[in-house]
């Protein structure tokens, strides 16, 4: 009995026994302290009541609260001295209600319900995190600096203790203040996310309306990221459960904010290798269609700014790509409007033409894409040029299936010539299949664009600067043989010489096309 008086007491300790010191004064966010003071329970209580009715009639979701926190029974509760276990219960239907109320919360019928709530259950005493949530994506608002002037902010209340020097002015929070608040404080950046996973969980189908709330985070955590002076591992860490969240959310406008942030962060810092490509698996499988483009910017964006990273798709992302009709629509859309595609058609390119020459789960499908991207998509110069390089170094000599990304071998060096001597043991195929495909595409790069495709060419065999693999080597012999198939076997020489690096090669290839040119004509 005395362990039983002992919690009572304790209980009795709490938030509430400050309102009760004062008869004089009550918490309020219609009334002045003193008014509020001079309207009784039934009063206030018959106001909480009309405003549930109101927002029942705007979202039937409220009913469930009429048997709860607005029966008439709560009239005579004293939650200071209930046992733990309906303060619990207690707490989770006020959290309920309050995330709910959110997108009503400038309503006049949720001020009516909250005042109701303030002065039966002292949500601003005891669910001081659970009324911030539902207030601060409200900071410019009045509503705003009411519902944070009935709150008690002492020392001890490190959480919020930064509002005190609003309450008193009656001020709004300026979004700088909680820029700052959320580049320095991992504890309220924390607390953003938090709130907005709990929220959009709790409303499910209906989390569409939380579209201020997700604004807020996505500003917020945006803000945060630009405001920082460094991006530190508690940054990324504190951000990144509620972002993957939402870069796989049915709810487009949490999708929308999880781009913008996944964008922000990608370009403030470098992230690890397995976090960008977790993060590139997630943006590619987007599931709205009003998104696509966005996700396919974004992808772009992700590869050109984390090449340190080493940026990959998945075998299985990369499939699921490859299946999108509209992907390769988006690409061919921001190829003319000249937006710089290379750094995600390189790896698209590389990989699958390591499928194709593996032969892996569905490689039929990478042909078909490949075949569709040169119809399809118009590439730019500069931007055809590197498809093409990247096309000549992911031939594939031998039997190595190491991954993607050909092995490279040293530099050409003065005086070296790439041989080309169709018996050369190196032209040894894996795959007679892959051979044939591998120097059809090549035949239609060069039919698309045959300028490029020249260019791309002379600079491989002249510049000693240019790393050769083996593969390229033989990838080049395949390009120089669709011009050569109808001369001599002196010809090769020729025409290889006339794109040697070392200058004396070149004028002795000149001087001997010019003597034995009607050799040629012939």
């Amino acid at each position: 009995m005395s362990t039983s008086l002992f919690e009572q007491l304790q209980r009795l300790k709490a938030p509430q026994s400050g309102v009760i010191a004062d008869p004089k004064r009550r918490a309020s966010i219609l009334f002045d302290p003193k008014e509020a003071a001079s309207k009784d329970r039934r009063t206030i209580y018959d106001l909480g009541i009309h405003g549930l009715q109101e927002l029942i009639v705007l979202n039937p979701a409220f009913q469930q609260f009429e048997q709860t926190l607005f029966d008439e029974n709560t009239l005579h509760m004293e939650r200071a001295v209930e046992v733990k276990e309906v303060n619990d219960l207690l707490n989770r239907n006020i959290k309920k209600f309050l995330q709910h109320l959110s997108p009503y919360f400038l309503l006049r019928p949720s001020l009516l319900c909250l005042e109701w709530l303030v002065r039966r259950f002292q949500v601003h005493e005891y669910n001081r995190n659970e009324l911030m949530a539902l207030v601060l994506p409200y900071h410019e608002t009045n509503a705003f600096v009411k519902v944070i002037q009935t709150f008690s902010l002492k020392e001890s209340v490190k959480d919020w203790n930064w509002l005190k020097p609003l309450q008193k002015p009656g001020k709004p929070l300026a979004k700088s203040a909680i820029l700052n608040r959320a580049a320095t404080d991992k504890g309220f950046l924390n607390f953003v996310c938090k709130i907005t996973t709990e929220a959009i969980k709790e409303l499910g189908p209906q989390a569409h309306l939380l579209q201020t709330l997700m604004n807020f985070y996505g500003s917020v955590v945006v803000g945060a990221l630009e405001t920082a002076s460094v991006i530190q591992e508690w940054h990324i860490t504190t951000i990144l459960p509620s972002l993957m969240k939402g870069l796989t959310t049915n709810t487009i406008d949490f999708a929308s904010a999880a781009y913008i942030i996944t964008a922000r962060l990608v370009a403030r810092t470098l992230v690890t290798a397995k976090l960008c490509n977790a993060l590139i698996s997630k943006v590619s499988n987007v599931q709205f269609e009003r998104l696509r483009r966005t996700a396919v910017l974004l992808l772009i964006w992700i590869f050109d700014s984390q090449q340190a990273s080493q940026p990959k798709f998945s075998e299985d992302t990369l499939r699921h790509l490859v299946r999108q009709k509209w992907f390769l629509t988006i690409l061919s859309d921001l190829s003319r409007e000249n937006v710089d595609i290379q750094s995600i058609c390189q790896p698209i390119i590389m990989d699958s033409v390591h499928y194709i020459h593996t032969q892996s789960s569905q490689w039929e499908e990478y042909k078909i894409f490949l075949e569709n991207l040169i119809q399809e998509v118009v590439f730019p110069t500069t931007t055809a040029q590197q498809v093409i390089s990247t096309f000549l170094d992911c031939y594939v000599p031998s039997t190595s299936s190491n991954g993607p990304s050909p092995q490279r071998s040293s530099p050409l060096l003065d005086g070296d010539i790439i041989e080309l001597d169709s018996e050369d043991d190196d032209v040894t195929m894996t795959s007679t299949n892959f051979h044939s495909w591998y120097s059809s595409y090549l035949h239609k790069l060069e039919r698309q664009y045959p300028t490029v495709f020249d260019m791309t060419i002379k600079e491989s065999l002249s510049s000693k600067e240019k790393e050769n693999a083996n593969g390229r080597s033989i990838a080049i012999k395949m390009a120089l043989g669709y011009r050569l198939q109808s001369f001599g076997n002196a010809a090769f020489d020729i025409y290889e010489s006339l794109y040697h690096h070392n200058g004396e090669i070149r004028l002795l290839a000149i001087q001997n096309l010019v003597t034995n040119l009607k050799v040629y004509q012939k």
